[in-house]
């Protein structure tokens, strides 16, 4: 009898490689399944968590319905009164935070403030219930209400209370207004949905919120504005800060009060560009803060073909304008001075942070940086400091950074010991010597085998550095022909004797 020994061995087991096969197969099902199990359980409860929090705040809402009209207040801002806006609760097991706000209204059906002298029409009262991480009193109760990352364990209720008989009392405080306005762009856009908040430095006096409750937030609409009706009389005690993912924020601070010498960038020692409010009766106070978007801003030191320099150190400021100095020669407060950053050591470039959001992290505002104390590192310190190349034209330190841009600048040092020619084509007006940008200089030398002869636009300060690139480099002891046009000027000639970094003005003069 013939047996088949092939068939055998096959049918003998699992090889290793079947068993690994089988055994992905099986893990993948398992891990699939626990994953559609863990976001099944997931979704009940927070189902669970969601019914709680919409029969919770329909309670609270039923609850002040019962309470006289002028009952319908909180304790952090006006109409000031007994609700808490801010509390934990344990509702069979379940964890929940009820935000509750009360604002005045004041509707433009009737006229708004001040022609409106009855500005108090009616009060809008909102019933917030968040679960899960918001719960923790270290999250803020703007970010609980409003934070992105906690909408979808979060519930809102809205309800508007009228007067009896609909009658508007006379108000005993007046209007905050707060206007909101992205100026980086054109024409001017309001700012929908920015984030206000007003803290109450008169807090615990006549009238005004407990301290333990001070700060009111709110939401600015589609036209950019946000307003406090009824807001409590006071002298200056408002803080008011505006915060948008994606924005710049901006702030109220304290006025000049003295300048120590030691700091100008301390509050208090200069005049910032908004101050904190006040109100009155009857009156509308109204703050304007202009903003922009928030921008990117890298930089990298190199040299004029790109070769990479690490490790400079340097001192930066700029950014956004906060105020100005006061006596002696004025000048701009910036919301950036750091000192001692440095481009890394391997990519020779460095981040430039002056601001952050919540969401999207670091960012620099649009505005003008000014570099200072640069200092190169060991290895390079033959070097000279030319330029950076995003400059405002006028400092060629400045760096200019446009809203809603990401912006990767350029320092560029040219080498001392470099056979290399950086020439300035200037003109004198009065007593004066300026650059000209935009003019033609070009660099021949006959004598050389190849002949060169390269032709460059002078920047934005008057020069151009010859070489262009590392293979066509000049020849050090060599004299070059210079020759310089420009629209509207006599065409000048002059030599250059190159001996490593060799500078050289030329003066040109306008045409009959």
């Amino acid at each position: 009898m013939v047996y088949n020994l092939q068939f055998i061995k096959k049918n003998k087991g699992f090889t290793l490689i079947e068993g690994l096969v089988a055994l992905a197969v099986f893990t993948i099902l398992v891990v699939t399944f626990y994953k559609i199990f863990a976001g099944t359980m997931e979704h009940m409860q927070n189902s669970k968590y969601r019914r709680g929090a919409v029969a919770l705040a329909n309670e609270r809402m039923e609850q002040f319905r019962n309470l006289a009209y002028e009952d319908v207040a909180t304790t952090a801002n006006a109409p000031v009164g007994d609700i808490e806006d801010d509390e934990v609760v344990n509702v069979n097991g379940l964890i929940y935070r009820i935000i509750t706000t009360v604002f005045f209204v004041d509707d433009p059906v009737d006229g708004v403030a001040p022609t409106d002298t009855r500005y108090e029409d009616y009060k809008r009262v909102s019933v917030v219930v968040v679960w899960g991480p918001a719960t923790n009193d270290t999250v803020s109760k703007t970010n609980a209400m409003r934070d992105v990352q906690y909408e979808s364990k979060r519930i809102t209720l809205v309800s508007q209370f009228v007067p009896p008989g609909g009658l508007e009392a006379l108000p005993t405080g007046g209007v905050l207004s707060v206007n909101v306005l992205d100026t980086g762009v054109e024409p001017v856009e309001p700012v929908e949905n920015a984030i206000v908040s007003i803290t109450d430095n008169a807090c615990g006096t006549t009238g005004h919120p407990d301290c333990s409750n001070s700060i009111l937030t709110g939401t600015t609409d589609a036209t950019g504005n946000f307003m406090y009706i009824g807001a409590p009389i006071c002298t200056a005690c408002y803080e008011i800060s505006i915060t948008k993912n994606g924005i710049e924020a901006r702030e109220t601070l304290d006025p000049f009060t003295g300048d120590d010498g030691v700091d100008p960038y301390e509050e208090g020692e200069y005049e910032p560009t908004y101050t904190h409010q006040g109100v009155s009766a009857g009156d509308v106070t109204t703050v304007t803060f202009n903003t922009n978007k928030l921008s990117q801003l890298n930089i990298i030191s190199q040299d004029p073909f790109g070769g990479l320099i690490p490790g400079v150190k340097f001192d930066i400021s700029g950014g956004l304008v906060v105020g100005t100095t006061v006596g002696g020669s004025v000048s701009s407060v910036y919301n950036l001075y750091a000192k001692n950053k440095t481009t890394d050591t391997t990519d020779a470039d460095i981040d430039i942070y002056s601001t952050s959001d919540v969401i999207n992290g670091d960012y620099a505002n649009a505005g003008i940086y000014t570099l200072d104390n640069i200092v190169l590192p060991t290895g390079f310190t033959d070097y000279t400091f030319w330029k950076v190349d995003t400059n405002d034209e006028i400092d060629p330190k400045h760096i200019v950074v446009t809203t809603d841009a990401d912006v990767k600048t350029k320092m560029i040092f040219i080498e001392n010991d470099y056979d290399s020619a950086f020439i300035r084509v200037i003109e004198t007006i009065g007593s004066d010597s300026v650059p000209v940008r935009d003019a033609n200089v070009r660099l021949e030398s006959t004598t050389l085998n190849p002949k060169y002869d390269v032709t460059l636009v002078t920047d934005e300060f008057g020069y151009v550095y010859f070489p262009e690139n590392t293979t066509d480099g000049l020849v050090n002891g060599e004299t070059y022909d210079i020759t310089v046009t420009a629209t509207d000027y006599d065409e000048t000639t002059d030599t250059i004797e190159i001996d490593k970094l060799t500078q050289k003005d030329i003066t040109i003069t306008l045409s009959p």
